[in-house]
This record gives C-alpha cells, structure tokens and sequence, in this order.
C-alpha cells in the first residue's frame, strides 16, 4: 500500500478547541474516553486495521501510515450491534458548541457511526442525522454536530456499531469541540448535510 500522504476535503474552520483541552487527533493525551457501558472499547491503530477490505489505511491528521486514529475492531467475538462509546469531557449547559470530526466507513458490511448526549448517566437516542452508514467508501468524510445550549451539563458521545461480519472496522479522527455554533456553509461535502441544531 502506498505510504504517501492522501489528499483529503476539508473546510476552513480553524483547528484551534474550544476547550482547556487539545484536539483530539491521537497523536498524544485526548481529553476524550471510552464509557464504562461499552461493548467493546475505541481503539488507537496507525497503518491498516487488523483485517484487509476494511478501516483505513492512513489517518486523517497527516495523512500517513504513521499517523494515529481510534477504530472499532470488529472480528470474533464481537457480534452485530455492539458498540463501542467514546464520551468527550462534561461540557457547560448554557454554551452553544460545535462538534466537528472525521470518521471513516469502508468495509463490506459496515456497521454506523452515531452521535449521542448523555446527562445524569443516560445517553439519548442518535441525535437527528445520525446515523452514518453506507455506501462503504474509503475516503475519511468530515461531520459537524450543532449543539444548542441544554438544561443541564452533559457529554457527547460518538459511538460505533458493528455490522454484519468482520468486514466492518469503523473509524474516527481529529474530533474539535468549539465554543460556538457551526455555520451552515461547514458541511461534509459530497454527504448530506451534518449540520444539525440539538435543543435542550
């Protein structure tokens, strides 16, 4: 496989956080962490994943077989519909936000990638416009999530499913939590539009 940087769409929001906490790109210490209610857990991977036809290649951050992302392992024993959470630091409730991150879906039998609120311990159904599925495609696709101010703090949570064999190792990368609303010209381009207003 080719070890050259791939070209990749993005969009101009700065890449600077929102947060006393740095993006999380992987490539060291991330603010964000695995939920204790997991199935199975996100786990850091550069290169290829495990198993052939399936996950990327080459992170989103540099673009490199060197460069880190998390990804979902989806082989034996895992089972269709477990799913691993990935929960971000408690966020203030009177804030508007903008979750901006890339995720990657390619594999035969791909599961989703969805994004959730949890408050007081309970997470929420997908948020609208979620989940992401298929077509399976090896491109990393970049999804903003506008979240309104809400009653009370609470947490997002990025969450992947497996699908229906092992061909379906999800990934995510380069996650930015900004103070502020995500403008309707950020869009995934190529994807429907994942702009979408969440209110409390």
């Amino acid at each position: 496989l080719p070890t050259t940087a791939i070209p990749v769409t993005t969009t101009s929001m700065p890449k600077t956080t929102g947060l006393p906490h740095p993006i999380c790109d992987f490539e060291s210490l991330c603010s964000w962490t695995n939920s204790t209610d997991n199935k199975l857990d996100w786990s850091p991977m550069s290169g290829s994943t495990p198993t052939s036809g399936t996950g990327p290649y080459v992170d989103h951050t540099v673009g490199t077989r060197v460069g880190h992302y998390q990804f979902i392992e989806t082989s034996f024993p895992k089972r269709p519909g477990d799913f691993a959470r990935l929960e971000s630091p408690v966020l203030n409730a009177t804030q508007s936000y903008c979750v901006r991150f890339f995720y990657h879906l390619y594999g035969s039998s791909i599961g989703n990638i969805n994004v959730r609120i949890k408050e007081n311990g309970v997470v929420s159904d997908p948020l609208p416009g979620w989940p992401k599925s298929g077509p399976s495609e090896d491109v990393w696709k970049e999804a903003f999530v506008n979240i309104n101010p809400r009653v009370q703090p609470f947490q997002v949570v990025i969450e992947g499913v497996v699908g229906n064999s092992y061909f379906g190792d999800a990934a995510i990368d380069d996650i930015d939590v900004l103070k502020q609303p995500c403008s309707r010209g950020h869009e995934t381009t190529g994807d429907p539009p994942s702009v979408v207003n969440i209110v409390g």
